[in-house]
């Protein structure tokens, strides 16, 4: 393919996934050291989380986890894992003719405020996980 316009990483995919949460939760906490595969940001109304092909990268956001963060990670694992999976599969089967990233978006909405007895149960289930 000399010359051609399809030469490598040519066309960028970007695929986004918005969650959106019904209560705004930016307390930080400490990040947990399973946190690897992806790269998280803050932003003005959550998180976003990019997944990396290399599972090993451990997050770039690690001092300043936040809980909304940390949480869905715990709870949505399957999925953080099948989206890595995803990436590194059409990593492979593109031939470096397409560039695909994926973000999950974690959109913090202030609709209710978050029981903090609640908050201290998942930071505990958290912690001994």
């Amino acid at each position: 393919m000399i010359n051609s316009s399809l030469e490598k990483n040519a066309i960028d995919e970007i695929v986004n996934i918005d969650i959106y949460l019904n209560t705004k939760q930016f307390t930080k906490v400490d990040a947990l050291s399973t946190c690897k595969g992806y790269s998280a940001k803050n932003t003005s109304n959550g998180v976003s989380i990019e997944i990396l092909d290399d599972e090993l990268k451990q997050c770039s956001n690690t001092p300043n986890c936040l809980f909304s963060c940390k949480w869905m990670l715990k709870k949505q694992d399957y999925l953080f894992k099948e989206l890595g999976e995803l990436k590194k599969y059409l990593k492979r089967v593109n031939n470096g003719i397409f560039e695909t990233q994926i973000y999950v978006n974690l959109i913090c909405e202030d609709k209710i405020n978050l029981d903090t007895e609640f908050r201290d149960i998942v930071s505990n289930y958290l912690e001994n996980k």
